[in-house]
C-alpha cells in the first residue's frame, strides 16, 4: 500500500529552507552593525491552490529566526483560484492566446492587497517610532517577492505591467514610477515556454510573460 502524499505544510517545511537560502545571500550586507539598508519585507506569491495558511511556518521562520521585518503571503483563498475560469475567454483559451492582464487580474489584486498590508504596517511603525521626530518622512519600504511555482511567473508579469494597462500595479511603484520591489525569488517556476511541448497548459499566458521580459530594476 502506497503512503499518502505529504501535506502542503510538510512540503513547505523543506521549501522554507530553500527560500531562506536564496534570500539571505542577497541580504549579506545587512549583517553589518550599521547596514546601509534594512532587510526587505517578504511577500509570498503562492503556488496553485495554496493559501496563506500553507506558508505560515515559512513566514514565522523568516521573521523570528532570520530577522526579516515581516513576511506574509498574498491573501488568496482556495475559491479565488476558480476565478481564472470566468477570467479566461473561451475563444482565447482554445487558441492559446490568453492575455495576462485579463486572465490574471484576480491574482494581481491579491498581490496588491499584500503590498497594501506591508505599506500600512511600515507607515504605522514609522508614525509610532519614538526616536523619530514627527516631521521625519517614513522610511521607504523595500519588498522581496518570493514566487512559488505559478506565483513566480505571475509575479514577474505583475512587476512588468504598466499602471496604464490595468487597474493594479500601482502600489508596487513609487510616484516616480520606480519599483518598490527589490528582488524576485522564484521556486520551481517555469519562466520559459517548453520547446517542443505538445500542449501549452498556460494557454498562452507564459509565452506572453516571457515576451514581456524581466522586470527592470529588480534582482531576479
Amino acid at each position: 500500500m502506497s503512503s499518502p502524499p505529504p501535506s502542503p505544510r510538510l512540503r513547505l517545511s523543506a521549501l522554507s529552507i530553500v527560500v531562506i537560502f536564496l534570500l539571505l545571500p542577497s541580504c549579506a550586507t545587512f549583517s553589518a552593525p550599521s547596514p546601509p539598508h534594512p532587510k526587505p519585507h517578504v511577500l509570498i506569491a503562492p503556488a496553485q491552490f495554496l493559501v496563506p495558511a500553507d506558508y505560515a511556518d515559512l513566514c514565522e521562520s523568516l521573521v523570528s529566526s532570520h530577522g526579516f521585518p515581516s513576511a506574509r503571503c498574498a491573501p488568496l483563498t482556495r475559491l479565488d483560484w476558480l476565478r481564472v475560469v470566468p477570467s479566461s475567454p473561451l475563444r482565447k483559451f482554445i487558441s492559446a492566446d490568453l492575455d495576462p492582464e485579463e486572465s490574471l487580474l484576480w491574482y494581481y489584486e491579491a498581490l496588491e492587497r499584500g503590498m497594501s498590508s506591508i505599506l500600512s504596517d511600515v507607515a504605522q511603525a514609522s508614525s509610532g517610532c519614538a526616536c523619530c521626530p514627527p516631521s521625519a518622512p517614513p522610511a521607504p519600504a523595500s519588498v522581496a517577492i518570493v514566487g512559488h511555482s505559478i506565483g513566480g511567473w505571475v509575479s514577474s508579469s505583475y512587476l512588468t505591467l504598466s499602471p496604464l494597462r490595468t487597474s493594479v500595479s500601482s502600489l508596487v511603484r513609487s510616484p516616480s514610477g520606480a519599483l518598490k520591489v527589490t528582488s524576485l525569488t522564484t521556486l520551481g517556476s517555469p519562466m520559459r515556454v517548453a520547446e517542443g511541448g505538445l500542449v501549452d497548459q498556460t494557454r498562452g499566458l507564459l509565452r506572453k510573460v516571457e515576451e514581456a521580459g524581466r522586470p527592470e530594476g529588480v534582482q531576479v
